[in-house]
């Protein structure tokens, strides 16, 4: 099985793959689900601080607003390494609301909280996964390996749902940024 958890996109394939032949047995996925919307959780997560911080609401600010995704991806590529990080984000904005001056943000995002955001989004993963399991006609104890493909595939906890649902911990020794390049 190929689990591909991308920034837009999230698709799942279920392969046979015997000596120089691979075959395609099932495919399936979901073009609007990805790590793109763990970020916008995130953002919208940051958004609300910074309205009870301020007063303000900034979700039409363009700028900052793409400050807050650049932050909130960073975040998460954190959390697949700790189990907490801080972001700090200085002179978001001019005016910081009833104090006046410029607007910073500095806040501690955990792991806890990011698998929180983004559990309904995984188990829509698991989801696509079942669907593809079916149209393969496969039970998951015939899946003999679980390869993990984009960047997403790295948060802990989709590791562990993936592993839960296939009943197999996924291939490690293969990079999830590069495994679609080496296949192709």
């Amino acid at each position: 099985a190929v689990y591909d958890f991308g920034g837009g996109t999230f698709d799942v394939s279920v392969l046979h793959v015997d000596e120089d032949l691979v075959e395609v047995l099932s495919s399936h996925g979901d073009t609007h689900l990805g790590g793109d919307d763990i970020d916008a959780r995130i953002v919208d997560w940051l958004l609300f601080q910074l309205e009870e911080q301020s007063g303000r609401d900034l979700r039409e600010d363009s700028t900052v607003v793409q400050r807050l995704r650049e932050a909130a991806e960073t975040a998460k590529i954190d959390l697949s390494m700790r189990t907490e990080t801080e972001i700090n984000l200085p002179f978001l904005c001019e005016d910081g609301g009833e104090n006046g001056g410029p607007l910073h943000l500095r806040t501690t995002l955990r792991r806890e909280t990011l698998e929180r955001f983004a559990g309904d989004l995984i188990e829509k993963t698991l989801e696509c996964c079942d669907k593809a399991m079916i149209d393969a006609r496969k039970r998951k104890s015939d899946i003999d390996a679980v390869v993990m493909v984009g960047g997403s595939s790295r948060i802990p906890a989709v590791q562990r749902a993936v592993t839960n649902f296939f009943g197999r911990k996924p291939l490690r020794n293969v990079n999830p940024d590069e495994v679609v390049a080496l296949g192709a």
